[in-house]
């Protein structure tokens, strides 16, 4: 009960931090001591959760990498973000590339599931659309990558084919699509 408290929390905070952020975006003292602030939560979170060598990962090197802008912790513990750079909007559906680095019990799960194949599964970069007026999404595409950088596996759905999906409320995607889709409450 504790953790989830605490995760909650942490999403709670995580995307208060974002979303003030964005008012405050020219400023680069504010940007940095929100970064600062992120990154203390990380180290929080990941003290919690015991796992060194993942949240040295994400709260000393990800985190930093300015093009690819954290959204958070998933219910599993996996790394979320998006990437900024890769960002193209059409009729008012957005398409954005995603990357979710995947925790040791994430990991398990896929193993758990997919089979051995995954037993090396670092990280996957998911194509995403959304639907910025209907507040709906589908995923394009998604690649699983091992922690050496081989493709363990790929799907890839024309965009005829894929299905759109409403997006779940405090769910991840829709701190994307506030993200993307500038959504202010």
């Amino acid at each position: 009960m504790k953790r989830l408290i605490f995760f909650t929390g942490f999403l709670l905070l995580t995307m208060f931090l974002f979303e003030f952020n964005y008012g405050y975006s020219q400023k680069n003292d504010f940007e940095e001591a929100i970064k600062e602030k992120i990154i203390k939560v990380c180290k929080e979170y990941c003290r919690i959760y015991n796992s060194p060598k993942f949240c040295k990962r994400i709260c000393e090197v990800e985190i930093s990498d300015p093009r690819w802008i954290f959204l958070g912790f998933d219910s599993s513990g996996s790394a979320r973000f998006y990437d900024s750079k890769s960002l193209s909007t059409s009729d008012n559906i957005v398409k954005v590339w995603v990357k979710i680095i995947y925790s040791e019990r994430a990991k398990q799960e896929y193993i758990k599931e997919k089979g051995r194949k995954y037993e090396n599964l670092d990280l996957s970069l998911d194509l995403l659309e959304i639907d910025c007026t209907k507040k709906i999404f589908q995923i394009l595409s998604f690649i699983y990558y091992a922690s050496d950088g081989s493709v363990i596996d790929s799907y890839d759905y024309p965009e005829f084919l894929a299905d759109w999906n409403p997006i779940p409320p405090d769910s991840m995607i829709e701190a994307l699509f506030k993200k993307i889709c500038q959504v202010k409450e």
